[in-house]
């Protein structure tokens, strides 16, 4: 097949996330960043399988514990993704949930807060309040409120996002579980 086969690239982009899976950062890095470079190099800044691979790469970094390489990655997969596909495609509001969650884990509140409320903003609008990811983000919003010392608000968004898993997804729903034992931890 060759080793600029697409064959080859998606098997080599498997073997990243094995390392990945192993625990072998730093072989997953080396295998994600050649990924990277061959999909640009072969299809160009602009196909989605170049896209996906930089968010790969970002993954890699990110569970390597390198957020200051992780997150350029993931802001230019939010940019390309709203200029390829739209900013209010799934895969576009995916990748800034995904943005706003490694800003919170590298503590940069302030834009873990504003990307979770566009993300939660547009998610509502897009994909309806019941929906399963629009709820993630909402509780991933919540979380950021609560590292950023914002208690009140935090509990707001999670009253919010319990009365919706209850409406939309049924009160014997597992995520309904988690959003009601979070906020009774955070009101107790």
């Amino acid at each position: 097949a060759g080793a600029d086969a697409p064959a080859t690239l998606a098997t080599r982009a498997s073997l990243a996330g094995a390392y990945r899976a192993a625990g072998k950062t730093k072989e997953a890095i080396a295998c994600s960043e050649r990924v990277l470079a061959d999909r640009e190099r072969l299809l160009g800044p602009d196909h989605l399988d170049t896209v996906s691979a930089r968010g790969s790469l970002g993954y890699a970094y990110r569970t390597a514990g390198r957020l200051k390489d992780a997150i350029p990655q993931y802001e230019r997969v939010v940019a390309d993704r709203e200029r390829l596909l739209s900013a209010d495609h799934r895969d576009t509001l995916a990748a800034r949930a995904i943005l706003g969650s490694a800003y919170q884990q590298g503590r940069r509140l302030r834009e873990a807060i504003a990307t979770y409320e566009r993300a939660v903003a547009d998610s509502e609008r897009v994909l309806g309040p019941g929906d399963v990811d629009t709820l993630t983000t909402r509780c991933n919003l919540a979380t950021a409120y609560y590292d950023a010392g914002r208690m009140t608000d935090g509990v707001k968004v999670l009253r919010r996002a319990l009365a919706d898993c209850e409406r939309y997804l049924g009160a014997d729903h597992p995520m309904t579980s988690t959003v009601m034992d979070n906020l009774q931890a955070a009101t107790e």
